[in-house]
């Protein structure tokens, strides 16, 4: 015992020593730790990579990494802790980045590995665990070890549990699952940390917060399919728990009756201010006044561009002269600067192609495509830094796009009961509306 304890101890210290760096930069990003953990482990971080961290703030992160790391040893199911390095490789390149998922999910399939390469019931390309790598290749190995798993044992039926609502749908089924059990039921073959068996189940922490939604597609698209749904943490994961987004489920993925419901049973504010959701005529309307006073600004910029060049004026002069040494400026002829120079022109009609005519189809594709969702650019208030995105994806213009993000500020109109019924868009600067 005391053996397998200096064994054990060794080996933890071998992998501080190794990974510590490592571990804490991953941490930083590790939304399993509480928002002030995390800024103090970023603060820290920062300091330590300019050389100015305090001796007795670098004792208090090493304690903190220790900590993890314990918990990262819990979920191998070894003596010796064999699979504890494979773990750790896991969790700071990113493919399991939060602790959560290591105590979960990682702790739901090293002991079904394990047990499985006991038995000698491993396929060739599964027998050594430091061959996964990625996530796709994780992804892979779990749905292999799960259902060779289930061969190998006689397993005892699970218990259903309590389901606390349940709704049939034209093409999926939704379940509110009321206990630990029914996660665990409903979640089967899934890596979802509230439906882990083997490894630490985090179901009363999610539904503390906020009840659970499994949507159960009645046509999968592939085997397997399933999607749990939580907004008090804004967590929207297919059965691999990876992130799937919510305009696509209920948008795109589902008949519209699934989202009329979710609106009604659910009061979240997600549903009245997320553009994926939010009622098109005040996206079109928000649109449209950003659209105005962008172009506004960049008209005002085309004008003082064109009192710099003195090569403009001086065509005008010789082209269009009033008979006193200047410019006849009563002449219709006379052409914008932005007409007179052609890269000007282009820049404005480049600008005016993107924005003007851009709608709730628009707003909504980009935050999509983009990936706006990743960078926390999904709400009406949002709409700006949306259509600045657009303009950079598209080409070079910075300079707009930073007036749009610093100076238009949409403030939204609400009605008594929370619902959205107009805006008020404010520019912060010269100009207001």
């Amino acid at each position: 015992m005391r053996a397998t304890e200096f064994l054990l101890e060794y080996k933890r210290d071998v992998t501080l020593k190794n990974f510590r760096d490592k571990m804490w930069k991953q941490m930083t990003t590790d939304t399993t730790l509480n928002n002030t953990v995390l800024e103090f482990l970023n603060k820290a971080y920062q300091d330590y990579i300019t050389g100015e961290i305090e001796d007795d703030v670098l004792l208090r992160i090493n304690t903190w990494i220790e900590k993890e790391l314990a918990y990262i040893e819990y979920a191998d199911p070894t003596s010796n802790k064999q699979y504890t390095q494979w773990v750790v490789r896991m969790y700071v390149n990113g493919v399991v980045g939060k602790i959560e998922d290591i105590t979960s999910t990682i702790g739901e399939f090293l002991p079904m590995y394990h047990k499985l390469k006991v038995h000698k019931k491993l396929p060739p390309e599964l027998s050594d665990v430091n061959r996964i790598k990625t996530a796709s290749s994780f992804n892979t190995a779990y749905t292999q070890v799960n259902n060779l798993y289930d061969e190998l044992i006689e397993k005892t039926p699970m218990p259903k549990g309590e389901v606390k609502f349940e709704k049939q749908f034209s093409d999926v089924r939704l379940l509110i699952p009321g206990n630990e059990e029914a996660a665990c039921y409903y979640g089967q073959g899934t890596q979802w940390c509230t439906a882990a068996t083997n490894g630490m189940n985090y179901f009363q922490n999610y539904n503390s917060e906020g009840e659970l939604f499994i949507l159960i597609p009645k046509q999968p698209k592939y085997d397997g399919e399933k999607y749990q749904l939580h907004f008090g943490s804004a967590s929207y994961m297919d059965e691999t728990d990876s992130e799937v987004s919510i305009s696509y489920l209920l948008n795109d993925r589902f008949n519209p009756d699934l989202l009329e419901f979710m609106k009604s049973y659910t009061p979240v504010e997600e549903f009245t201010v997320a553009v994926a959701f939010a009622d098109h005529n005040i996206i079109d309307a928000i649109a449209k006044d950003v659209t105005e006073n962008t172009m506004e600004y960049v008209s005002e910029e085309i004008a003082d561009w064109s009192g710099y060049d003195d090569d403009y004026y001086e065509y005008l002069r010789n082209e269009f002269p009033d008979g006193n040494s200047d410019i006849d400026w009563e002449n219709n002829s006379i052409p914008s600067y932005q007409e007179w120079n052609h890269n000007v022109g282009a820049f404005y009609n480049d600008i005016s192609d993107i924005l003007v005519g851009a709608d709730h189809v628009d707003i909504i594709q980009a935050v999509e495509e983009l990936e706006l969702e990743d960078a926390g650019l999904e709400d009406l208030v949002d709409i700006p830094d949306i259509m600045a995105a657009m303009l950079e994806s598209a080409g070079e213009f910075s300079n707009v796009a930073t007036f749009m993000r610093r100076h238009i500020y949409i403030r939204l109109q609400k009605t008594p009961d929370g619902a959205i019924n107009g805006h008020k868009i404010e520019i912060r600067g010269n100009r207001s509306r």
